[in-house]
Order: C-alpha cells, then sequence, then structure tokens
C-alpha cells in the first residue's frame, strides 16, 4: 500500500477569518472530557485516491463530509471522481501526467469547499485557530466537529502509522538525523480527549498525542457548517455567528 503526502506549506491571506475575535470565553460551554465523531461513520473511510496521488488536502475534505453528514443523519461520501476534480482545480493536477501531481495548499481546498463543496456539501465558512491553543483546537472540534489540520510527516511517523502506532514523540526517534521530514500532510481531526485526539488519514483512524500534535502541526482551521451547528445545537451563546457571517460577506465581494 502506498501512502501519498501533497500538503503545500500553508498559504497565508489577510482576510482569513480568526475564530478568536468571535468567541466569548466567559460565555462558552465548559470544555467536555472527551469527544466523539467518528463512531456515526459506519463505512469504510476510503483512500479517496491518497494512495496514488498528492491529494491528501482533498481527501481530508471528503472525510470531513462524511463526518459531517453521518452525524446530521445521512451521511455523504463523496466519490473518487468527485475528489479527483478537486484536486485538478485547487492542484493543477492534470490526470495521467505524474508532473502535474504536486499537492495543494489547505486554504485552497478551504476555498473551493465554499464555492464548490463535495458530495453536495459547501462550507459555509472557515476560521483559523492557532495550533498551540488547545484549548480552543478541542472547543471547535466539540462545537463544530472536525477540524481541518496540517502537519509536517517524519519518517518515523510513517513507521508507526504502518505499524499500527499511535502517533508520539520519542527523544530517541526525534534526536536520530535520520528522521527526516517527508512532507505536509492534511488531516481532518474528529475526536479528542485529554491524553490524544484521532484523525483520519489514509483511509482509517489514526490516535495522536498532544504532544505530538504539538511538534508537527503548523496550520489548524475551523470549518463551519451553519446548518450542520444549528441542527446539533451546539453553537452557544458565546459564538457570535452572525459577526462571522457579516465580515465572510465583506470578504468575498
Amino acid at each position: 500500500m502506498k501512502y501519498k503526502l501533497g500538503k503545500l506549506p500553508p498559504k497565508i491571506d489577510s482576510r482569513t477569518l480568526k475564530l478568536a475575535k468571535y468567541i466569548d470565553r466567559s460565555k462558552l460551554p465548559a470544555l467536555l472530557p472527551a469527544v466523539n465523531w467518528s463512531d456515526a461513520v459506519s463505512a469504510e473511510w476510503g483512500m479517496m485516491g491518497n494512495d496514488s496521488l498528492g491529494d491528501c488536502t482533498c481527501a481530508a475534505m471528503g472525510h470531513i463530509v462524511m463526518a459531517i453528514t453521518a452525524n446530521a443523519g445521512v451521511m455523504k461520501t463523496p466519490s473518487d471522481a468527485e475528489v479527483l476534480a478537486m484536486y485538478e482545480n485547487i492542484g493543477g493536477y492534470k490526470p495521467g501526467d505524474e508532473s502535474t501531481d504536486n499537492g495543494a495548499t489547505e486554504l485552497d481546498a478551504l476555498n473551493y469547499m465554499r464555492a464548490s463543496g463535495l458530495a453536495g456539501v459547501k462550507l459555509d465558512a472557515f476560521a483559523d485557530i492557532g495550533q498551540t491553543d488547545l484549548g480552543i483546537v478541542k472547543m471547535a472540534i466539540q462545537l463544530f466537529g472536525p477540524i481541518y489540520i496540517g502537519v509536517a510527516i517524519k519518517k518515523s511517523d510513517m513507521a508507526r502509522f504502518q505499524a499500527g502506532l499511535p502517533w508520539a514523540i520519542e527523544p530517541a526517534e526525534e534526536d536520530d538525523p535520520s528522521n527526516t521530514v517527508l512532507g505536509g500532510h492534511a488531516i481532518p481531526v474528529l475526536d479528542f480527549d485529554a491524553a490524544s485526539g484521532t484523525c483520519v488519514t489514509w483511509g482509517k483512524l489514526q490516535l495522536f498525542t498532544w504532544a505530538w500534535f504539538l511538534a508537527r502541526c503548523d496550520e489548524v482551521h475551523a470549518a463551519l457548517f451553519f446548518d450542520w451547528i444549528s441542527d446539533l445545537g451546539t453553537a452557544p451563546s458565546g459564538l457570535d455567528l452572525k459577526a462571522l457571517e457579516a465580515d465572510l460577506r465583506a470578504i468575498c465581494q
């Protein structure tokens, strides 16, 4: 089995919304000790092309659509063709031409999800989260469902994945000069507890420690599906959705 990477370095847009602006921490509900959105997905996650192409930015969005819709009642699974079309659009990939398989940025994937969506599911908005603020990272998962993150995968991480082990930081591995970064990877984080988080990558669930998250993560985005938030009643008074929507309209004009 092949495992491809493909997330390019974070693309910065000064207009991108920051989640902290729309949150009143004093009004937020208590952070739950654990949240699980992955159990609602009873089907196989699927590789969505990420075994042969560097389309992880798109496959991760496909997995987010599965989790969001499964928890809302009726799961939708984007087809490989839909995920491929997304990769062609945001990454410039041309089927059959390996020289064009160069990955894509998460920002371009997020913008595509707002404009076109996958399997009929569009993203209403997205907002950046500081990756070192684990409290807000976890709260975003609790309130909005899966978050969309980017990480740098090292050789030890690939070996751990293939061995069925959680992603973790081991000093001996980190100090090994041969343990180099293989590339960037886009993954959705669906679940958490005090000790760990759970993401989907290469077609299956993968545990990671929060120390690993802090060491490897270089971008975090809250993916906001307003209907889903409203249907499940997860939006508290401490979240100013109206202001967020107004700012989103302003930057998209």
